[in-house]
């Protein structure tokens, strides 16, 4: 069985947090904290939203955020990788993963993992990455079927 509370590839490890539930008490979303092998100390955020529907198609399946002391090495990209394995554990299909159009970074991840642009597009302002500032989105896919 696939132990979702720790994911690792040797370099990063990835430590549950936290997992939210609907009413039925199925999984939305597993978020981790990120560390390197070597450290205990945690290097960033990520969590893997599990249900694909309007709002994570703008916001994504996949999310990460690495503290600007420790950008630069990779980490986003390697808990990314990780994310996928887990969404491939949980059967899924697709994800869709998504960036700001300045984010060159983030954009640099997605490109990494080899997702497929879809599309860049206007955010609903009823969303809530909209009232966040956020006004734009690039959308790309990880198909997982092939």
């Amino acid at each position: 069985m696939f132990d979702r509370k720790y994911l690792s590839d040797g370099i990063v490890e990835l430590k549950l947090t936290k997992v939210v539930r609907n009413l039925w008490l199925m999984p939305l979303a597993y978020h981790y904290n990120i560390y390197r092998c070597d450290s205990q100390v945690p290097v960033g955020r990520c969590d893997y939203r599990c249900i694909n529907n309007e709002e994570n198609y703008y916001a994504g399946n996949i999310g990460y955020m690495i503290y600007q002391v420790y950008r630069g090495n990779h980490y986003a990209y390697l808990a990314a990788k990780l994310l996928c394995d887990l969404a491939v554990a949980l059967k899924a299909r697709k994800l869709y993963i998504t960036c700001s159009p300045e984010n060159i970074a983030s954009f640099k991840t997605i490109e990494k993992l080899g997702a497929e642009f879809i599309e860049e597009r206007e955010v609903p302002k009823n969303h809530y990455l909209y009232t966040q500032g956020e006004k734009i989105k690039k959308i790309f896919a990880i198909d997982f079927k092939n």
